[in-house]
């Protein structure tokens, strides 16, 4: 179906209780829960309830046995699974080939897990998680499966610090842009760039690490990259990518920029009621200055440049290269002092490795794919459904 793709074997549940605190699936024998360290209750294990979740204690090809659900999104769900026979621990994306959001072409699904698939054998960069293998489920139903970083997505940490200290901020964001130049290298463009797609690996002392997540509306450069319409996240898109015209890697370079805003002010360049608000300022609006937005805050001259620089509207007033936002930030870091050590609120694991389905404080951050249509403006044509990391626009977005 695929390609290499390892066929249907035996899916069996082993694992039939779970976890009173964390709701991971556990054997009936164990004493201690592997993931939180719960001891087993006097009374036992709770039950595990199948249908809740039917994937959740099964054993795939006698090899993956799918742990606990750490994430979901409108396109399938996200496993921690421990692989047989080394326990090592993997992160499983289970799709369902024919779960189309209403107003989505048949078949969306299928070509964002083969777009995917492509982008990740396309790359090989410790900044991005390695595929590993590719398992047909069942029917309509394929796995995607990859390593598992326990970290926490920068969503997660705006969510609790509101902004970060500008040295971390700088700091990540020139991981964050030498992890896009390795994708670019490889004739990627990520096209969905933004704080849920990035995970932050805690690693010795202070020291920290990005991964970039979620290939699904990836663009492989040679090939026709204009879609039938807006592809993305509105908070971050660029502006070819919000008029649904051709795009490059440039397009990563602006969205780069509208996630260094959100880290250095506590919110993104623009902010509106729905999608089409967005997507109309940036096309038409300048992005404010970080020190509009900001005030409290003093911006290096060369940091409040670089972020309009990366915020242009023309994708050739942009830095030409990551590889240029990478150096022009590694400049201004020696002037901001030490990298503040952490958020203030403790290291907490990923709740969404891989799905990006969580929603931040302003208006909805889903991933939006809007067929240019002639339907007039209903909102009940509008799937609007928190939990879902893709939303299905159905009428014509307009610029002016």
């Amino acid at each position: 179906m695929f390609g290499r793709v390892q066929k249907s074997g035996r899916i069996r549940r082993v694992l039939s209780k779970t976890c009173v605190e964390c709701n991971t699936a556990v054997g009936y024998s164990e004493s201690v829960c592997g993931h939180c360290g719960t001891g087993r209750p006097e009374a036992g294990w709770d039950e595990l309830d199948a249908l809740v979740d039917p994937w959740l204690g099964r054993l795939i090809h006698d090899r993956y046995l799918l742990r606990r659900r750490i994430g979901h999104g409108a396109s399938g769900r996200v496993y921690l699974a421990s692989m047989h026979p080394t326990d090592h621990a993997v992160a499983i994306k289970l799709i369902n080939l024919r779960s189309e959001p209403a107003g989505q072409d048949a078949g969306d699904a299928k070509r964002r897990f083969e777009r995917e698939i492509a982008a990740l054998a396309h790359l090989n960069s410790p900044h991005v998680l390695q595929l590993i293998d590719v398992v047909e489920l069942a029917e309509d139903y394929v796995g995607l499966v990859t390593d598992f970083v326990d970290g926490h997505t920068l969503g997660q940490v705006l969510d609790r610090s509101g902004r970060l200290e500008m040295a971390r901020a700088v700091e990540l964001g020139s991981q964050i842009a030498d992890a896009l130049g390795q994708v670019h290298a490889a004739g990627v463009a990520h096209r969905d760039l933004k704080p849920d797609n990035i995970i932050v690996e805690q690693l010795h002392r202070d020291d920290e690490m990005i991964h970039l997540i979620d290939f699904g509306i990836a663009h492989i450069c040679g090939e026709v990259s204009k879609t039938h319409g807006f592809v993305g996240t509105p908070l971050y898109a660029s502006p070819e990518q919000s008029r649904g015209d051709e795009i490059d890697v440039r397009t990563d370079v602006y969205s780069l920029g509208a996630v260094l805003f959100h880290l250095l002010t506590g919110r993104p360049p623009f902010t509106g009621t729905n999608p089409y608000q967005l997507l109309h300022k940036h096309v038409t609006q300048t992005a404010p200055a970080l020190a509009e937005v900001a005030g409290d805050r003093d911006f290096p001259e060369d940091l409040e440049r670089l972020v309009a620089d990366m915020l242009r509207k023309a994708p050739s007033q942009r830095p030409a290269s990551m590889h240029e936002v990478a150096e022009r930030l590694r400049g201004i870091a020696p002037h901001l002092g030490a990298r503040a050590s952490g958020d203030g609120r403790g290291h907490a694991p990923s709740a969404a490795i891989l799905a990006g389905s969580r929603v931040i404080p302003y208006e909805r951050s889903p991933r939006v794919v809007a067929p240019m249509q002639n339907h007039p403006a209903d909102p009940q044509r509008t799937r609007d459904d928190s939990s879902a990391q893709d939303t299905c626009i159905n009428w014509r977005v307009r610029h002016s």
